[in-house]
């Protein structure tokens, strides 16, 4: 039973270890939305992320991935990335990107608690006698044990904390212009002198935009001589032009500038 009590406290001071934290904290960031993946869901790689994640989020754009979610926690040290892995799995990933830093101790106190029993022995001494008139001497002894309740012993435990961050990913079908682009922030309006336009985000390596020399920080002004509003109406383009070259109007370090690009279909 001492061996027991000890194991027993830790289970209570743990009770949520057997879950996934990666399941139990995990973030959709595409809305439950089906993205048109260039290959059905398979085993997923995890890899280490680097020291910055938004670095290691832009380069996987550019490789064609698109981020569908993220899980992020604080817990002790040791979770297993077969948690991840199966997290992944669950929701489709071909790769995750995993990250882990140190983010200081946590002391708690588990008392042991021992059973506090005493034990008095009482000894019975005799002589017998035989039927010749014969004696022998006899001893006995007899124990009892008295229960005295639990004796605390006061323990503290020192746990390493860390927090963990996981990003999953997918890799998309090729799309027709393969660049991201974002609204103008109010600094490029200013800066531009108008409200409407989209700002190149990420080119997607080998893709129709990249091999155009579009470039990430362009300003796209206009499809084929007509202008556009903003992002959604340049993707609105983009797809219903898809298989045709297109002429964009950019501005590029203060310069208006064009190129033309062979969408895919």
């Amino acid at each position: 039973m001492r061996a027991m009590l000890p194991l027993l406290l830790l289970v209570i001071a743990f009770p949520a270890a057997a879950k996934n934290p990666y399941e139990q904290f995990y973030n959709d960031t595409v809305g439950g939305a089906e993205l048109p993946r260039a290959n059905p869901a398979g085993k997923p790689a995890l890899y280490s992320g680097g020291p910055n994640k938004e670095q290691d989020a832009h380069s996987m754009m550019q490789r064609g991935f698109a981020l569908i979610g993220y899980s992020a926690f604080n817990a002790g040290s040791g979770i297993d990335d077969k948690k991840a892995e199966k997290q992944a799995e669950r929701v489709g990933a071909d790769v995750v990107l995993l990250y882990s830093n140190y983010s200081g101790s946590q002391s708690y106190s588990a008392p042991i608690f021992l059973p506090n029993n005493t034990v008095s022995t009482s000894t019975t001494t005799g002589t017998v006698y035989g039927p010749y008139g014969q004696t022998a001497q006899y001893q006995g002894r007899t124990n009892t044990t008295t229960s005295g309740g639990l004796s605390v012993i006061p323990r503290t435990v020192t746990v390493s904390r860390s927090d963990y961050v996981a990003t999953y990913w997918v890799m998309m079908k090729p799309l027709p212009f393969g660049a991201k682009a974002v609204d103008l922030t109010p600094e490029e309006r200013k800066a531009l002198g108008r409200n409407r336009g989209a700002t190149i985000a990420v080119v997607i390596n080998g893709s129709p935009a990249f091999e155009a020399d579009i470039l990430e920080g362009d300003t796209v002004l206009g499809v084929n001589g007509a202008e556009i509003s903003d992002t959604k109406d340049l993707t609105a383009r983009m797809r219903a032009l898809a298989g045709q070259d297109v002429t964009l109007r950019l501005w590029r370090n203060g310069s208006e500038l064009e190129r033309v690009v062979h969408l895919r279909p």
